[in-house]
């Protein structure tokens, strides 16, 4: 286990999270990793066993993963393990997951679809909005976004292709970040600042 996923441990049993948050957890962990699809299929048989329940922890888990919005990571396989959740088929799918996010998520996924998250200039944001923007239109048949309806995703720099992978992750950078909210635009800027800081952060 690397560093990080031995304190990720340390703080799941120091706050006592439960399995779904737990799985919610390592699932959008700040790594390369993709979601494992093993750890997926487990948080769908998981969420089963709440199917009357529409506000269990492991929704305020990914959700409040889904908000840490300096943390690209964190919003993008977040987007990732919702998509899968919706797209799960009977005697899988989530009901009351598919209603918490349509009762109580719907604008979020309308910033997202605006989030804009930049490394040295470097738009690589759109993963983010594209997710978003499949998800809320999952939901309520309307497709959202500044780029619903343009091809700017092809026109991304030479830069922020370096840093994607075949997978659609994005490679890790180690940049500290800053970020601002400019209307309903979530901006993301990542600047040169000691790693020591860095690290400190994200303990």
């Amino acid at each position: 286990p690397t560093l990080k996923s031995k304190l990720r441990g340390m703080k799941n049993n120091l706050k006592k999270y439960d399995e779904g948050e737990i799985l919610v957890r390592d699932l959008t962990c700040d790594s390369n990793e993709v979601p494992d699809k093993a750890q997926l299929n487990r948080l769908c048989k998981y969420l089963k066993n709440y199917e009357d329940l529409t506000d269990i922890r492991t929704f305020a888990m990914l959700f409040k993963r889904l908000r840490d919005y300096h943390t690209l990571r964190h919003v993008d396989k977040s987007l990732v393990v919702i998509e899968y959740l919706l797209e799960q088929q009977a005697p899988f799918h989530s009901a009351s997951f598919e209603k918490h996010c349509r009762e109580k998520h719907g604008n979020e996924f309308i910033k997202l679809s605006n989030y804009v998250y930049k490394v040295d200039g470097a738009d690589i944001g759109h993963n983010v909005r594209r997710r978003a923007s499949e998800i809320h239109y999952k939901l309520f048949g309307q497709r959202v976004g500044v780029n619903s309806s343009s091809n700017k995703q092809s026109q991304r720099s030479s830069h922020a292709q370096k840093l994607l992978r075949d997978d659609g992750m994005v490679e890790h950078s180690a940049y500290d970040m800053q970020f601002v909210e400019e209307e309903d635009i979530i901006v993301g800027r990542r600047t040169h600042r000691d790693d020591r800081t860095n690290s400190e952060k994200h303990k």
